[in-house]
């Protein structure tokens, strides 16, 4: 009985991912991942770094905005450095990380403003080219996570030892400080000069 019922949620969870896929769209995005959400020992600090280079062609318009100023034949050229300091902890009774991202690189833009004039920022004309380049650091940010379900708190090795990973939902709570490299004369920089932040639901299995 036990083996018909794990078949058949395996069989029901293949089905409504299926479902999703056929009435999904194409996205384009970047972002922490699963792994930044994995559950560990109450006490646990983790460091890590990732090196992202992104080469963007923006002809398309695909991964920006639509007020944003994308020319055709555009060319961007990220590199970004991200290193990530994280603590586990026990927080509402609940496994919980928070995490601290320090965040730096370049980016060198190519653009060409063979658009309509409604469309090119102020102070260039059309048919002109640009190109510029920023580098340093970018806005810093914090983040704090907190099971909701699926994970029970661990706060021993026996804890996670004795865990068994199962649906998990979590809530997670990021903002990012604007003191990163900005110049309000360029229209290409590495940070963004203001606060924002975000709130999701991690939803893992």
């Amino acid at each position: 009985m036990k083996k018909v019922n794990k078949y058949t949620r395996v069989v029901n969870l293949l089905t409504i991912i299926c479902i999703i896929l056929l009435l999904s769209q194409h996205s384009f995005a970047q972002d922490d991942g699963a792994r930044a959400y994995w559950n560990a020992r109450a006490g646990t600090n983790v460091i890590s770094f990732q090196y992202l280079p992104l080469n963007i062609g923006a002809s398309g318009s695909q991964a920006f905005a639509p007020g944003q100023y994308i020319y055709p034949n555009s060319d961007i050229d990220v590199n970004v450095f991200i290193g990530t300091w994280a603590h586990h902890m026990t927080l509402f009774n609940r496994p919980s990380a928070l995490a601290v991202n320090i965040i730096g690189g370049s980016v060198d833009a190519n653009f060409n403003t063979r658009v309509s004039t409604d469309s090119i920022p102020l102070g260039m004309s059309p048919g002109t080219a640009l190109s510029q380049s920023s580098s340093g650091f970018s806005d810093p940010n914090m983040q704090l996570v907190v099971n909701l379900f699926g994970t029970p708190p661990l706060k021993s090795g026996v804890d996670l030892l004795n865990y068994e990973p199962t649906w998990s939902l979590d809530i997670a709570a990021m903002l990012a400080f604007p003191i990163g490299e900005y110049q309000n004369e360029k229209l290409v920089n590495i940070a963004l000069n203001r606060w924002y932040g975000r709130i999701a639901f991690p939803f893992k299995y």
